[in-house]
């Protein structure tokens, strides 16, 4: 978001958390925005901060059995996870 800041862009950034729930990570994710606006000296723009946590599985390398099935029809069918 500090990025679209300093070029000026209208575009948005839509994060995905695989750990946290949504509130905790938007509030993270805003407080750091705000820090490299003022550490890199760009317009804070105060976007809106977005994060979906629909994908939750308790952090990295976790995963629930409808992501094992998927993971293992892809490799399956595509040759790939």
């Amino acid at each position: 978001m500090t990025g679209l800041d300093k070029h000026h862009l209208p575009s948005k950034v839509i994060g995905i958390s695989v750990g946290r729930n949504r509130e905790r990570a938007e509030e993270i994710v805003t407080k750091f925005y705000k820090e490299l606006c003022v550490r890199f000296n760009i317009v804070y723009q105060n976007r809106n901060t977005i994060v979906l946590d629909e994908y939750m599985c308790e952090g990295y390398q976790k995963y629930n059995d409808e992501i094992f099935e998927i993971s293992n029809e892809s490799i399956a069918q595509y040759g790939f996870a």
